[in-house]
């Protein structure tokens, strides 16, 4: 299931949507880390480019 596929009538609906609160909560917690110490942080790339804006996409798409 991805954010293309999203079946908001599905029985998967709150799974889903949790696993991608749990992604996206995850980047925003690598990129405040990394502003917090004012360092790289491992994950901080991955963060910025694929969890944050998946993320988003995925809620503003459902």
């Amino acid at each position: 299931m991805t954010a293309l596929h999203f079946e908001p009538d599905s029985g998967l609906n709150a799974l889903f949507t949790g696993f991608v609160a749990v992604f996206l909560l995850d980047g925003v917690k690598q990129v405040g880390a990394s502003i917090a110490l004012k360092a790289y942080t491992p994950g901080v790339i991955t963060a910025a480019l694929l969890e944050i804006p998946y993320g988003i996409y995925t809620f503003i798409a459902s």
